[in-house]
């Protein structure tokens, strides 16, 4: 029994800290030299990242030219601690880590005390300089406050500058079936079935996600099969805080008006989009304190819509189904089988008078089928009825 338990225990720890294990295109590095006042590189010098939400800590220490470098890491603010014998510690707090995105933090220490600290609250904003790639990031925060429609991740696009959603999503001009999608790195996409604007992805919960990135020109190596941009997804991971959220955003007729098109009246309509999302440490009671160490996130959303509006279509009206077919003088010739034969060589047949089908000659399993009236009766609604050679057009109108 308790090995099941162990065993149970074990699964658990790891599905709870899987984001880490995920791909490593949903995550971020940074890169910095570290100077003295003279500008001559320091090697050696100890440097730690902390991300104080989590309580993790990372180290390095700088190469012989004073470059450090972090690999891998999770989108979020980093405190960054450089220590070297002889120089004052110096601490830069602020430093924002975004997917995909290599920010450089340089640095100089000034000469004294290693146990003086020196904190930098106000610096340059860092700027990408070690990739070419350009793109555009949107906060999780940012994209549940505005009204992307029917909160699809990849609807965010209609935001992005560089973006055209004609006939399907383009960046940069690029073909919408080029695009790309990862969600934390692992690849959105249904093979085959094509881009984001054939509903080929897959959706996800939105409240669960830390940021949204557009890459749109020089993608990096490591994305394949991305020939014209792409969306990368990066989800939320679990704090030291336990964290819990919940929503339902509603909409019904009685807040919308009617439809352009809609001619009989409002469809009914209701619109739900439920969601809920808990995180936080994985802690089991007198066995695992996970804080500092293992974490956990779950979301959950529900879509769900009904949406109904005046609909016109063509049925077979009363004169054709009487056998006429002769609109009004503008119907097709319909010529009797019964007087089909050869004249001169040539094939012929007469036309049935003024274009009516005697219902004598209808076939007797089309008269049955007939009176089971497996078509709506056409109403002509809203006048849209338009009459052509091969009958009327748009004689029906209803709400679907």
């Amino acid at each position: 029994m308790k090995l099941k338990f162990h065993c149970l225990l074990v699964c658990l720890l790891l599905g709870a800290s899987g984001p880490t294990l995920l791909g490593q295109s949903a995550t971020g590095n940074m890169i910095g030299h570290v100077t003295d006042s003279s500008g001559a590189v320091i090697p050696g010098a100890n440097v730690t990242a902390m991300n104080p939400a989590k309580g993790e800590t990372f180290h390095t220490v700088t190469d012989a030219q004073g470059i450090f470098r972090f690999y891998y890491l999770a989108p979020a603010t980093y405190t960054l601690t450089f220590q070297h014998p002889g120089f004052e510690t110096l601490q830069r707090p602020g430093i924002i880590v975004q997917a995909n995105e290599t920010p450089a933090v340089d640095v100089q220490l000034v000469v004294g005390s290693a146990i003086q600290t020196v904190e930098v609250t106000a610096a340059t904003p860092l700027l990408e300089t070690a990739t070419s790639t350009t793109g555009t990031i949107m906060e999780g925060t940012e994209m549940n406050s505005l009204p992307i429609m029917q909160r699809y991740i990849w609807m965010t696009m209609y935001l992005m500058p560089g973006v055209t959603s004609m006939n399907g999503f383009h960046i940069d001009g690029a073909r919408d079936r080029g695009l790309g999608l990862t969600l934390d790195g692992i690849n959105g996409l249904q093979p085959v079935i094509g881009g984001e604007s054939t509903n080929g992805t897959m959706s996800t919960t939105p409240n669960a996600i830390q940021e949204v990135k557009l890459v749109s020109t020089v993608l990096p190596a490591e994305y394949g099969h991305s020939a014209g941009g792409m969306l990368s997804e990066t989800y939320k991971s679990g704090t030291n805080a336990f964290h819990f959220e919940g929503e339902d955003r509603y909409v019904n007729n009685a807040m919308l008006h009617r439809a352009y098109f809609n001619l009989v009246g409002n469809a009914p309509f209701s619109y739900h989009e439920l969601s809920a999302l808990v995180s936080g440490p994985v802690i089991l009671p007198k066995i695992y304190d996970g804080r500092n160490k293992t974490f956990f996130l779950f979301g959950w959303s529900m879509h769900r819509e009904r949406y109904d509006q005046s609909v016109f279509t063509s049925v077979p009206s009363a004169a054709e189904l009487n056998g006429d077919f002769s609109f009004g003088g503008l119907g097709y010739p319909i010529y009797d089988p019964a007087t089909t034969r050869q004249v001169n060589g040539a094939w012929t047949a007469t036309p049935f008078a003024g274009n009516i089908i005697p219902t004598n000659r209808f076939d007797p399993a089309v008269v049955k089928f007939l009176s089971h009236e497996p078509w709506d009766a056409a109403n002509n609604q809203g006048d849209a009825t338009i009459l052509t050679a091969t009958g009327p057009e748009q004689n029906f109108g209803a709400i679907s």
